[in-house]
């Protein structure tokens, strides 16, 4: 097998799981929505100042995934293109997850204090930042230049 043919392997299941991810916070969005306009679900009288606080520290997390992931991903000059490839797999499904958990959070906060925008904000924003990251081969490959050969890959040269 290639070594592009590699990266494409695991590059694909993380594109599925992407999309699958904006989907679905679309439709919970949606879904969140029309439960808070319908009526369907109560406001819980949930202190304003509480609820600006916890949106506030929910929305830091959008800005705190990008540096979770590069940590996560960060390897030893010595590491492995195994090594490399695996935790820049986990490095951007953890991004991707806190993304995700602050838009559900998010859309949770809508629901418990009556607000379709803030509903529609998390929703979207958690949507956006997961649309503006997609799993590029590119990005693996870049990672994988200064990586070591397996054992059992040929040395180049």
């Amino acid at each position: 097998m290639s070594d592009f043919e590699d990266i494409v392997r695991r590059v694909r299941p993380l594109r599925t799981i992407w999309l699958a991810a904006i989907v679905g916070m679309v439709f919970f969005t949606i879904v969140a929505m029309y439960l808070i306009r319908s009526g369907t679900v109560r406001p819980v009288g949930l202190p304003y100042g509480i609820a600006v606080y916890t949106g506030m520290a929910l929305a830091a997390g959008l800005f705190i995934a990008p540096f979770v992931r590069r940590r996560i991903e960060k390897t030893p000059s010595f590491a492995t293109h195994s090594e490399v490839a695996r935790r820049w797999q986990t490095g951007w499904l953890v991004g991707q997850a806190i993304k995700e958990g602050v838009g559900l959070a998010g859309l949770v906060l809508g629901l418990l204090i009556g607000a379709t925008t803030w509903a529609l904000a998390f929703g979207v924003a958690s949507a956006l930042s997961m649309l503006m990251t997609p799993p590029w081969e590119m990005q693996l490959n870049d990672r994988l230049r200064g990586a070591r050969p397996d054992s059992g890959e040929a040395q180049p040269g």
